[in-house]
């Protein structure tokens, strides 16, 4: 995720887990008021039954269809 540039290199690793659509449509980590993933993951407008699989993959269905489509994914590391 990406933190204050006066923080390192401006990234940062999280355990956390929790994540939201912030009013930007921006996938964010849920500490605080969100943290931005690097890279950006935008979220449609009207995407419903949102997922994030356990590799990363984010689904959503949008508006009109009937089946989940790929949003984009980004890299989970386990230590």
């Amino acid at each position: 995720m990406k933190v204050l540039s006066t923080m390192g290199d401006g990234t940062a690793y999280t355990r956390n887990g929790q994540f939201f659509v912030n009013s930007q449509n921006q996938l964010v980590v849920g500490m605080g008021d969100g943290y931005d993933l690097d890279p950006p993951i935008t979220i449609p407008t009207g995407v419903s039954s949102l997922q994030i699989s356990p590799d990363g993959i984010i689904t959503g269905t949008k508006p009109g269809a009937t089946a989940p489509a790929s949003l984009g994914s980004f890299s989970l590391r386990n230590s």
